[in-house]
């Protein structure tokens, strides 16, 4: 599940989604600054930023998203 939905993040209107479902404003206005510097679309640096994280991300990063998850009343 995880693995489709990192996927599917190349479409942007599932980035978008995915951080309006965070429901975290200042996640949100972050992610538009950032987006606007760059002069890319929040949604494409939403899909970079995974990307890097699911690259770069050690395992103890890891562990600790996986524990998350679980902790949450919907991991997905």
């Amino acid at each position: 599940m995880l693995g489709t939905l990192i996927a599917s993040l190349d479409n942007p209107d599932i980035a978008t989604r995915l951080v309006t479902l965070l429901d975290e404003p200042d996640l949100t206005a972050r992610l538009e600054a950032a987006a606007s510097t760059l002069g890319r679309a929040p949604a494409e640096v939403t899909a970079s930023l995974v990307r890097n994280f699911v690259e770069t991300a050690s395992d103890d990063l890891w562990l600790q998203l996986i524990c998350i998850m679980n902790r949450a009343e919907d991991p997905s």
